[in-house]
């Protein structure tokens, strides 16, 4: 799965929501629970897109 522009812009906000990240991600990608955690951990500052790509790409 790569982070589609959408989902980018949605963490380039100074307060992401959590819901609309969940929403675009069963949108564009289908549901992965460990994917969405590690967007979360991205919003709360912790780790970067990239890592939670890197992490995660061969989840599907």
């Amino acid at each position: 799965m790569t982070v589609t522009n959408q989902l980018r812009m949605l963490f380039e906000d100074e307060n992401p929501s959590l819901a609309a990240i969940k929403d675009e991600m069963e949108k564009e990608h289908g549901s992965s629970l460990m994917r969405f955690e590690g967007f979360k951990l991205v919003a709360q500052g912790l780790t970067s897109l990239d890592e939670v790509e890197r992490v995660t790409m061969n989840l599907g």
